[in-house]
């Protein structure tokens, strides 16, 4: 069916209004938190199909609480809600897109190659109320048995009864947006707070648009959380380092020495050629393969050293990569520094800072460890994720697998945009206090001060995450050294993340600090004969 022109879509929502004069003139209340205490998300039905037509505005502030319709009224009010929402939902990812429905059915098949994963519909729908949010009691508050999600104080509980079906195409979106009056390309909010996060169930084959019309708000760094209905785990304790924090270790210093911008530079400048890396796109499904390459010819013919291209055992399109230095002494207990290989969801996504960046500085890391001949007590891997912009599904899948098969990960370092830093600013390396451990990050910031040379900040990382996310959730310890997180790279998600004004130089104190965690955490020492 022909799309309709946003003239033709304005005309159909005037009609539904005026079939429903008290819908027009009353604020109608979606309750997506439907416990004591809890916030609610309000909105005017009139404001939230009329702002589908137009162009991104500032976030909006949070809406006011107020209690749902009741009785005959309210009951009406809602249907006529329900009719509104699935007109916006049928109109919203064009107009969203800002562009011709021609031109954005082409993008979505290059991309998704006209397919999707199912959208729930059939004899019997997902259920829309899986979810109830509830605060975390302060002092020491844990999170509940059946959490599912958890951001800041904020937890999100599986409801009884629900099945592992009615988490299809279930994210959470990390951002201040408020989806209620905010609609984007047919999401459907199940779940939220205003001003932190929106659950919805989202068709994967409507991702690009909503992606599209959600940075336009702003940079959202991987603000899509794929939420499959498994629970989440308590936080790991902080992780005890093979070499004590406060010891110099001189092949660390070594291998630090050795860091060259330059090669970090030309491995950014290699990954932000490829016209797309998003997961789903041809060019997008080699990048594992690519720096697979890379990794082999830098080991050598080092017997402990294994490097494989994990394709997920089919479930997605595009592969990760995992290099595996085996420990000498202690193989099961597993030290992993991670990146995301992907970039974001866009005709033309070069993706240098994000997260060529981390990508880059995780090969350098590797490569001046392999020149020193380090070997390690604990086993060591290198991971480049598949699909973090899509819902940090590389990620998620691996950190799943190892926790189901039992593997002892130690601690867990992400790397994930280190270029950019605000004009006449130092080099310095900021800790995301969001879904990290406090005790890890303290410890890497007196291993960044040792062998970087760089002053070190931490805060919250507004409207985003990354892969570190998906380990945290399985209980492993994390840190996330990046960008300062206040003022970001304001041209990711967009053809400007290009290496035009990168700052190569912090680059390089982000792969020292990688060095350090390697060392400590794992255990190095050397063995020049292999």
């Amino acid at each position: 069916m022909r799309a309709m022109a946003p003239r033709s879509a304005a005309a159909l929502l005037s009609v539904l209004l005026a079939a429903s004069p008290a819908l027009a003139q009353t604020r109608v209340v979606v309750p997506v938190m439907p416990v004591a205490g809890a916030l609610g998300v309000a909105g005017s039905a009139a404001q939230a199909s009329a702002s589908l037509a137009l162009s991104p505005s500032p976030i909006p502030a949070a809406p006011s609480v107020r209690p749902a319709p009741a009785g005959a009224h309210g009951a009406g009010l809602l249907r006529a809600r329900a009719v509104v929402d699935a007109a916006a939902r049928s109109l919203a990812a064009p107009l969203a897109l800002g562009r011709s429905p021609i031109a954005a059915a082409a993008w979505q098949r290059a991309f998704d190659g006209g397919t999707g994963s199912s959208d729930g519909s059939g004899p019997v729908a997902p259920r829309k109320d899986i979810v109830e949010i509830r605060e975390i009691p302060a002092n020491g508050g844990q999170v509940a048995p059946t959490a599912v999600y958890r951001q800041d104080r904020w937890q999100a509980l599986r409801k009884a009864g629900t099945l592992d079906s009615d988490f299809t195409d279930v994210y959470a979106v990390r951002t201040r947006v408020d989806l209620a009056r905010q609609p984007l390309a047919g999401a459907e909010l199940l779940a939220g707070v205003p001003g932190e996060f929106a659950i919805v169930r989202l068709p994967e084959s409507r991702l690009p648009a909503f992606l599209e019309r959600l940075h336009g708000f702003g940079p959202h760094h991987g603000a899509l959380v794929r939420i499959d209905g498994e629970r989440i785990l308590p936080a790991g304790a902080a992780p005890a380092p093979v070499i004590a924090i406060d010891q110099t270790v001189a092949l660390a210093q070594a291998a630090a020495s050795r860091v060259d911008p330059a090669k970090i530079q030309e491995t950014v400048e290699e990954l932000a050629a490829i016209h797309t890396r998003w997961y789903k796109s041809a060019t997008g499904k080699g990048v594992a393969e690519a720096l697979a390459k890379r990794y082999r010819a830098l080991a050598g013919s080092r017997a402990d050293v294994e490097v494989i291209v994990d394709d997920h055992a089919g479930k997605l399109p595009q592969p990760s990569l995992i290099v595996r230095i085996k420990g000498r002494t202690r193989p099961d207990e597993i030290v992993v520094i991670g990146s995301h290989i992907d970039s974001t969801a866009r005709d033309r996504a070069p993706g240098a800072d994000d997260d060529a960046s981390g990508t880059a500085t995780n090969l350098e890391t590797f490569r001046t460890l392999m020149e020193q001949g380090a070997t390690f007590e604990r086993t060591l891997e290198i991971h480049g994720y598949a699909a973090e912009e899509a819902g940090l599904l590389g990620s998620n899948e691996l950190a799943r697998r190892y926790a189901k098969a039992g593997k002892k990960v130690v601690a867990m370092l992400q790397n994930d945009m280190n270029l950019y830093k605000p004009k006449g600013a130092p080099d310095k390396i900021w800790f995301v206090t969001d879904d990290t451990t406090p005790e890890l990050n303290k410890m890497l910031a007196q291993l960044a001060a040792r062998y970087a040379g760089v002053p070190t900040g931490q805060g919250r990382l507004w409207g985003g995450t990354s892969d570190h996310l998906s380990w945290n959730r399985t209980g492993v310890p994390t840190s996330f050294p990046f960008e300062d997180p206040s003022d970001n790279n304001p041209n990711i998600h967009s053809e400007r993340d290009t290496t035009e004004g990168m700052h190569f130089g912090q680059a390089a104190a982000f792969t020292k600090l990688g060095i350090a965690f390697a060392v400590h955490f794992a255990g190095a020492s050397p063995l020049k004969r292999w």
